[in-house]
């Protein structure tokens, strides 16, 4: 399972990514995805977000967008998968300041969230795979 918080100021936007997330674990007969759902930047920092895996980000948001929310978390956590979700095409070149792993443009499909909750997935089933060295001695 992997949590993820949502952070975009418009409402309509906001439902379209809770039936992505509804139809995404009826999908795969599982729950997979947490997910927290906010409508501003200031209450995502409010929160405990080094706890989510991943945070989608709308960039343009009133007070604080979502730039400057990514570079605050990215203060206080390397860690976190941060995606950008935006009208405006401009704003993909700062996304590698912050280190995004992606950027989306709106209105968001379906196919194309999918594609990035397996990446997120198999990202952290890879974080969780463990390795053992042993030595051997030749006699």
């Amino acid at each position: 399972m992997i949590k993820i918080a949502f952070c975009d100021n418009e409402k309509e936007q906001l439902s379209l990514f809770k039936n992505f997330c509804l139809q995404y674990n009826k999908e795969h007969n599982d729950l997979l995805i947490n997910a927290t759902f906010y409508d501003n930047g200031f209450d995502l920092m409010e929160s405990n977000f080094s706890s989510f895996d991943a945070i989608f980000l709308d960039i343009d948001m009133p007070m604080m967008n979502g730039m400057e929310v990514a570079e605050k978390i990215r203060d206080n956590n390397e860690d976190i998968n941060l995606i950008f979700i935006t009208m405006i095409a401009n704003y993909a070149i700062k996304g590698y300041k912050v280190k995004a792993l992606d950027y989306i443009l709106k209105p968001v499909p379906y196919f194309e969230f999918s594609l990035i909750i397996d990446k997120l997935l198999l990202k952290k089933s890879k974080e969780k795979e463990q390795y053992f060295l042993i030595q051997a001695k030749n006699n």
